[in-house]
């Protein structure tokens, strides 16, 4: 599982997301998971980050995941689009 690194203070969480999904599948939708289950951060209509297919770059405030263990669950939009796509990420606090 990937740690990501978040400064003390620091009021976002940028994430970038490597995905295999065509144009017809999107927009995307992404559900951020702690460990308990809980949706802690949505978003919708998602498409791929400027010009590079395949990435899509979610910005998160840092009030919404505090320090440990995350899914990102990034779900296809048109019908029929396939399963989600699973992320699993550590929040850190990251030291200088």
């Amino acid at each position: 599982i990937p740690d990501v690194p978040v400064d003390r203070g620091r009021s976002t969480v940028v994430l970038d997301l490597s995905s295999e999904l065509s144009a017809a599948q999107l927009p995307a939708t992404i559900d951020i998971r702690d460990d308990r289950g809980r949706i802690v951060y949505r978003a919708e209509s998602l498409r791929y980050s400027g010009a590079t297919r395949g990435l899509f770059t979610i910005v998160v405030p840092s009030s919404a995941l505090p320090p440990g263990s995350y899914v990102a669950l990034l779900r296809p939009g048109a019908p029929g689009g396939g399963p989600p796509t699973e992320f699993p990420f550590r929040i850190v606090v990251a030291t200088p």
